[in-house]
């Protein structure tokens, strides 16, 4: 068994003989190996870092884009769309139990920008307000990449405000922020500041919905009326300040405030799912996503009703705090079904004998550690996660030597050392290996910066079979960014294959280690 000591694992043998090992911590690795462990397989996990989900929105995407329009490698396409809806309807299981529920469906996320982006599966307050819903957007000043009229204006021109945090920072990192708003003292201290500015802009709720009245806010929107929103415009309009925002007595800044509302109040056209609150008959309030780490549906709630709103949060530029909870959460349920967690260690050598892997050998805090498995999972990410290295127009996977899919590619892997550190016999090329990526540059890249389609080179990737083995090792599994024939950006997919490829990927995995026809020791 390993043990963590603030991270660092410590070994209690030079030799681990796991059923399935996992090399590979982050989306795609965690759930491969919650999928192994679900087969009744002893699992175990390396990973050098923890991923990058600290880089992501902590959605997960499914598609953006028709299924017949998918290229034939493209992974759903080996699995079918039936094992990719099984496979993350596994994953939403997997996180509720450790108290993180992802809610599906055709959701949508606001950017900091003010765009909607369209996701599928999404945390606790992350759904953006339906559209046409009576929107206010909160900023704490020093946060960094956040700005509240940016993201009200592209919203359409909606209420924002400023608001001071306790001790007035003159900048706080949104994961220090998130942290300390889990701290009750802490956070009812903000809550107070949201208030003072929620009166301040006009936004107090009365008895038919939402009363105005104002004192020392000025709005920017002179003449605005409302209409699809279902705010009934008062008879005299918004009358504008002619020095246009300006700050109240509490020191936050409002714009577009004063709305006048009329006798039929709000009206409401859906549920509020993902929110914190009922949408019926209230105002959304838009802050940025900072809004605690694990406690994160605590603090929601808090502020939904201390404000009498719907709360939503808004994606920040990284690092990702959703990003962060998602990864907290998978590493919950990693260590509480019983995965063998190695945070720290880097597999450095794989011996493959026969055309199947062998061993695979780490190196961590704790020394050199040889893990000897019946069967391998390989989900240590693409070009961004270092799971396939790049030297100028070459390109390979440096741990077992793999056949990588390039733009246009042909040629042959470099040699690789068998069990004796010797250099094996090279294969035929085009049969198992393939490294050596074309000259020219040109096939890479598309002339256009966003090009419909993407670009070629987001598809790099090792192929795979129907059951998403590589050429020529018969019990090794690639999953997530790894794979080759797909563009997560252009089509969609991102979290949908990380997910469903590492789910197949863990469950065939252990299946293979627990069958009549594995090799056992």
């Amino acid at each position: 068994m390993t043990e963590m000591t603030i991270g660092v694992p410590r070994f209690r043998g030079r030799v681990r003989r796991p059923e399935v090992l996992v090399i590979g911590g982050g989306l795609s690795g965690m759930t491969a190996a919650l999928a192994a462990r679900r087969t009744g397989a002893e699992v175990a996990l390396v990973a050098e870092g923890a991923g990058v989900l600290e880089l992501a929105s902590g959605c997960i995407d499914r598609l953006a884009v028709p299924f017949e329009a998918l290229p034939p490698a493209h992974p759903y396409r080996l699995l079918g769309m039936a094992v990719v809806e099984d496979e993350i309807a596994e994953f939403r299981a997997e996180m509720a139990r450790v108290g993180w529920p992802l809610s599906p469906g055709e959701h949508e996320v606001i950017t900091a920008l003010g765009a909607r982006r369209p996701t599928h599966l999404v945390g606790p307050g992350m759904a953006a307000p339906p559209p046409g819903e009576p929107v206010w957007v909160v900023g704490f000043r020093g946060l960094r990449d956040f700005d509240p009229a940016v993201v009200a204006a592209g919203m359409g021109g909606v209420p924002w405000s400023w608001v001071d945090l306790p001790g007035n920072p003159e900048e706080v990192h949104p994961v220090a922020l998130a942290r300390q708003l889990e701290n009750e003292a802490y956070r009812e201290e903000v809550i107070d500041a949201v208030l003072s500015a929620r009166d301040a802009a006009g936004l107090s709720i009365g008895a038919s919905g939402l009363a105005t009245g104002a004192s020392g806010v000025e709005t920017v929107a002179p003449g605005l009326a409302t209409g699809a929103s279902g705010l009934a415009a008062g008879a005299s309009g918004l009358a504008a300040g002619a020095s246009g925002p300006a700050a109240g007595a509490s020191g936050l800044t409002t714009g577009a405030a004063g709305l006048s509302i009329g006798a039929s109040g709000l009206a409401t056209g859906a549920s509020g799912q993902g929110a914190a609150g009922s949408s019926h008959g209230r105002r959304w309030v838009l802050f940025p996503a900072v809004l605690g780490l694990a406690g994160a549906v605590k603090v929601q709630e808090d502020l939904a009703a201390a404000t009498g709103m719907c709360v939503a949060e808004v994606l920040l530029p990284p690092p990702s705090v959703p990003g962060l909870r998602l990864a907290e959460a998978l590493r919950r349920a990693v260590q509480q079904a019983g995965v063998d967690l190695a945070l720290g260690a880097r597999a450095v050598r794989a011996e493959v004998e026969n055309g199947r892997v062998r061993a695979v050998v780490c190196e961590g805090p704790g020394g050199q550690v040889t893990y000897e498995a019946e069967a391998y999972v390989l989900a240590t990410g693409g070009l961004l996660g270092g799971g396939i290295a790049a030297e100028g127009l070459e390109v390979r996977e440096p741990l077992f030597g793999l056949r990588v899919a390039t733009p246009g590619s042909s040629g042959q892997a470099p040699a690789r050392r068998d069990s004796s550190g010797e250099d094996a016999p090279r294969q035929e090329q085009g049969s198992t290996r393939q490294a050596a990526a074309p000259r020219d540059p040109s096939c890479w890249a598309d002339a256009d910066f966003l090009p419909a389609g993407g670009h070629p080179f987001v598809r790099v990737g090792v192929p795979v079979d129907e059951e998403l083995r590589p050429e020529g090792l018969a019990n090794l599994f690639v999953c997530g960014r790894t794979l080759a024939g797909y563009d997560p950006y252009a089509e969609g997919c991102g979290g949908g294959v990380a997910v469903a490829t590492g789910g197949a990927a863990g469950r065939l995995a252990g299946c293979l280690a627990l069958s009549d026809g594995g090799e056992r020791r």
